[in-house]
């Protein structure tokens, strides 16, 4: 008897069939997936031949702008560029030299990063009319109100709301510090009276004697920075002057909008509309010296006595009269 045999059912597989790849057919593949990448292979070229001119450096700012602006490069290269104004301060007192500067960093194109005012575009200084106006007015003095031919008046200061008038005297360093062995000044050790031979062994008070006096080392008149000038508000009943009680009317009293005229070495007539008035210490020279890199400041110094027991009166504060320069 025979044997039946099972009939093999054929088992219908799911999984799709993977297809035979060639080679022709990875390099296809391989090449379609370069293409889709293509702008970002592009971005990465670009990158990579933009790397040696970043450091380049070899790009600079116009020789006329840096002439007329006060720019140094501190870097500058196709894509962005850094300068620097510096604006050293008019005086260094003893070991302290203090400098004001301004970096600016900005595209080449003229889009600025850090400063709205100032752009640099196709190898120019592009300015917007703020920073005209503002670099026009840090301008030197000389170029914006010129010497009068037949001055009227010379180093004179007018203060008309307290009726005073009085001249300017002009001190030098030598009037202020001692000097060395060779000549050159000594900043760290400035004159004092001698209370032996009284207060004229001083040689800014035998200045004052006729009229208030400017401060070397500090901007002249109508300059940028901070004109220090000061006067007597009282003084030794041994000195005989004019301007013993010179600045006395302002003491305590001067506002802000109050207007003094300043006739400098040359008879310029230059105007001060006074914007801020204070008492402060007398051994406060950070104050009373103040910088202002942006502004040309007249300061009026009057010192403020004081009772001190076992002393009597003595100039313990100065009062500040300051006031900027009116540029019409």
């Amino acid at each position: 008897m025979k044997q039946s045999v099972p009939e093999r059912k054929h088992r219908v597989s799911t999984k799709p069939k993977q297809p035979r790849h060639s080679i022709g057919s990875e390099f296809s593949h391989f090449f379609k997936g370069l293409w889709r990448l293509r702008y970002r292979i592009y971005a990465i070229i670009v990158l990579i031949a933009l790397v040696p001119v970043l450091y380049a450096g070899s790009l600079n700012i116009p020789q006329e702008a840096k002439l007329a602006f006060g720019f140094t490069t501190l870097h500058s290269n196709a894509i962005f560029s850094t300068v620097e104004r510096s604006n050293s301060s008019p005086f260094t007192f003893g070991d302290n030299v203090v400098a004001i500067s301004e970096k600016f960093n900005y595209f080449q194109n003229g889009e600025n990063i850090q400063d709205e005012n100032i752009e640099y575009l196709f190898g120019q200084l592009n300015l917007s009319a703020n920073e005209q106006i503002r670099l026009s007015k840090a301008a030197p003095l000389d170029q914006l109100i010129s010497c009068p031919k037949n001055p009227q008046l010379v180093n004179t200061l007018r203060y008309p709301q307290y009726n005073i008038t009085t001249p300017v005297i002009y001190s030098e360093l030598t009037d202020l510090f001692q000097s060395n062995d060779d000549g050159s000044i000594n900043y760290q050790a400035p004159i004092e009276e001698d209370l032996d031979q009284g207060p004229l062994s001083n040689p800014i008070q035998r200045l004052l004697v006729d009229g208030i006096v400017h401060i070397a080392f500090t901007a002249q008149p109508g300059e940028i920075g901070n004109s220090y000038i000061v006067g007597h508000s009282s003084n030794f009943s041994s000195v005989q002057s004019d301007y013993n009680f010179i600045f006395k009317p302002i003491e305590r009293v001067s506002q802000p909008g109050e207007e003094f005229f300043v006739w400098d070495k040359c008879g310029r007539e230059l105007k001060f509309s006074v914007f801020e008035t204070k008492s402060i210490l007398e051994d406060d020279v950070q104050e009373a010296y103040k910088i202002f890199p942006d502004k040309r400041v007249v300061t009026l110094q009057t010192s403020i006595l004081e009772w001190v027991p076992g002393i009597g009166f003595y100039p313990t504060k100065r009062w500040l009269t300051r006031g900027e320069l009116v540029l019409d």
